[in-house]
């Protein structure tokens, strides 16, 4: 039996259909046949991963890359591809007395009605930054005071996919590669999101500034302006490299400490934190 990942939307936005997801716990119709395979797409690339032994949970890998791979372990489920972790899932559930337990990699929290000058909210009672707020059809999930996206449908019991809703702010994230080359050894370029709309860093030997703006995973950035300091060619031509790659970001990813920035014709900026 295949199991398939969808592509929706835009290229790189994975989701994880429900009944497909047969593999995290608490899924119904779940299929765990021999020889069952896992399929998804990424920007035009289909990926089939095979089931594999694993010492706990469930595990398909691709039988000619093993850094691709599906792996889920109770209620945390992961999909990887390439060394790069692209998604995260939990798992929601409603008990007889109408709260709601929420499962992230392995805990449980359990949310219970709280006051709200709108819409219907439930609050951890261990943790008040994990919270599942109701306005509408709109669901919002706050997992330690870290907000994840809106789900416009309103969200569905059982497996979901946890997805940021921006990039994190007041972070220096670090450039590791700039168009699939890495930064030079001993040198850096770094990159911070301000608050108030403004962007900075080190681009390798000049400081530069720009502005930027998001909605969903979409982002615009500014060309921007940079001090004018001369250094080594080799770290000039790095530098124009990135400052004039930057503005032609038109979407990002954040997966854990990883965010990406990708132009429209998929030339990318990896940076961590």
């Amino acid at each position: 039996m295949r199991k398939k990942f969808s592509k929706l939307g835009s290229p790189g936005f994975i989701v994880l259909l429900l009944t497909l997801l047969g593999v995290v716990a608490g899924a119904s119709g779940a299929e765990t046949a021999s020889g069952d395979e896992v399929v998804t797409e990424l920007d035009g690339v289909t990926y089939v991963m095979m089931r594999t032994p694993s010492a706990s949970g469930e595990k398909y890998e691709a039988p000619d890359d093993p850094t691709t791979f599906f792996r889920s372990r109770g209620a945390e489920a992961t999909l990887t591809i390439a060394g790069q972790e692209y998604s995260r899932y939990a798992l929601l559930r409603k008990t007889p007395d109408d709260e709601l337990i929420l499962t992230v990699d392995g805990r449980n929290y359990r949310l219970r009605s709280a006051v709200s000058a709108s819409g219907a909210k439930y609050e951890a009672a261990d943790d008040p930054g994990t919270v599942l707020w109701n306005k509408g059809n709109t669901d919002t999930i706050y997992l330690a005071g870290k907000e994840y996206a809106e789900y416009d449908e309103g969200l569905p019991f059982g497996e979901i996919r946890l997805m940021e809703r921006s990039l994190p702010v007041g972070t220096e994230w670090k450039v590791k590669t700039v168009s699939g080359i890495d930064v030079a050894a001993g040198s850096t370029i770094t990159l911070t999101f301000h608050p108030d709309g403004r962007l900075s860093g080190l681009a390798s030997i000049n400081n530069y500034t720009a502005s930027w703006l998001t909605s969903d995973d979409r982002i615009i950035i500014s060309p921007g302006v940079s001090t004018k300091k001369a250094g080594p060619a080799a770290l000039m031509e790095q530098e124009r490299e990135f400052l004039a790659l930057l503005p032609a970001a038109t979407r990002f990813r954040v997966h854990g400490n990883t965010l990406t920035l990708v132009t429209g014709d998929e030339k990318s900026i990896v940076l961590k934190r």
